[in-house]
Order: C-alpha cells, then structure tokens, then sequence
C-alpha cells in the first residue's frame, strides 16, 4: 500500500514538474507510466490503488477548478472516467500477463529440474550391476521423490514369486503373523527381515495379497 501511494506521488511530483509545460492530457500520459510500472512490479491490488489515487491526484492538482475534487465541466468528468478505466484495465492486464510469465518461469524450472533428476537416475540405473542392484537403486528413488516408504517387485531366476526390493536404509516388516500372512487393514506384525530385498519367509502365498510397512533403520 506504501509503495503504490509512493508511485501515485512520484508521478504528482513529476506532474508539478511539468505542469507549465504540458497540458493536463499529457500529464495523465505520466501517471499512466506510474500505473504500469506498478502493475509490473507490484500485486494487482497495489496497481488498482495506483490507478485511483492517480486519477484522484490529477483532478485535485491539476483539473480545474484546482485544489478540489470538483469537476467543472461534464467534459473533464468525462476524460477522468475514461482515464480511470484505461489505468485499471492497463493495470489488470500487465498485472496478468506477469503472473502468467512467471508460471511459465516457474513450469520451466521445474521440468529442468525433473529432466536433471531422470537424467541423474538413468546414470545411476546404467552404473548397476545386476537386477537386485537396478530395483534398489529405483526404489530409493521412488521413496524420495514420492515422499513415502517404496518397494520394487522384481522376480529372481528360479522364484515362482515376486520378491520386493526397497532402498538399503530402510527396513522391511512383513505383515505376517503366526506363520500366515495377514490380510490388508489389519495390525502389522513388527519382525524386521532386514534391508535389501526380502528373504524367503517374507514371500506371499499364492492367491493372498501381500502388504508390507517399512521404517527407516536408526544405524
């Protein structure tokens, strides 16, 4: 609010300047400057506040009778009207079309900043040896980037079942219970089958949904 009413008597000042100068058509063309320099730089509410306090100043210092906010002729009632929607409608539109480039700004850093990410991925997946090594490396991934714990199922030579694989500091605990696993949505039983892919006890029985819980490892 500060900085648009500094923009409004920025453009006074400059008014009174060349009030001997130029005619009172001309000396709205200068708060017209002080409008789109605030829609630039500013919020729109600051722009909308630019523009009538402008148009307020140029009646009151400049429009006669002068020293007043009364209007003299319907003419200058007129031309300050149409000034004020011209300064709001500028204001608007600069105030848009700013915001616009700078979600177009903001969209571009972010896919950089994704290519950067895929790009630093598939180096990691190329550095891999072997399958055990490549589900790690993209269940680590996975766990940062979605913000929770992930797994990645892969199916070893020889295993009739999928196997889950998850990053090397976070522990898996299978939901299994008294020898059977558990079904989804019930208490899962905390029996830590350490880090890197499951072992054998913790594989799902054919026809039951396998779930797990994972937690980070404090070492």
């Amino acid at each position: 609010m500060a900085l648009a009413g500094c923009a409004a008597a920025a453009a006074t000042l400059a008014c009174a300047w060349l009030d001997t100068r130029m005619s009172v058509a001309a000396l709205a063309l200068v708060y017209l400057i002080a409008v789109v320099a605030t829609a630039a730089l500013l919020a729109r509410w600051a722009a909308v506040l630019t523009s009538v306090a402008s148009v307020s100043a140029l009646n009151y210092f400049f429009v006669p009778p002068r020293h007043s906010f009364e209007i003299a002729t319907p003419e200058y009632m007129l031309a300050l009207a149409i000034l004020l929607a011209i300064l709001l409608a500028v204001s608007l539109g600069i105030n848009a079309l700013v915001a616009s480039l700078h979600a177009r700004r903001a969209q571009a850093e972010q896919r950089a900043r994704q290519a950067h990410e895929l790009h630093a991925l598939s180096e990691q997946l190329a550095e891999s040896q072997g399958l055990q090594a490549v589900a790690q490396v993209a269940a680590h991934w996975l766990s940062e980037h979605l913000g929770m714990p992930c797994a990645v199922f892969v199916r070893p030579d020889g295993e009739p079942d999928p196997l889950p694989v998850v990053p090397r500091d976070t522990t898996l605990l299978p939901w299994r219970a008294a020898g059977r696993p558990r079904r989804r949505g019930t208490a899962p039983f905390h029996a830590a089958a350490g880090a890197g892919a499951c072992s054998r006890p913790c594989r799902a029985m054919r026809g039951v949904p396998w779930s797990f819980s994972t937690s980070r490892t404090t070492a």
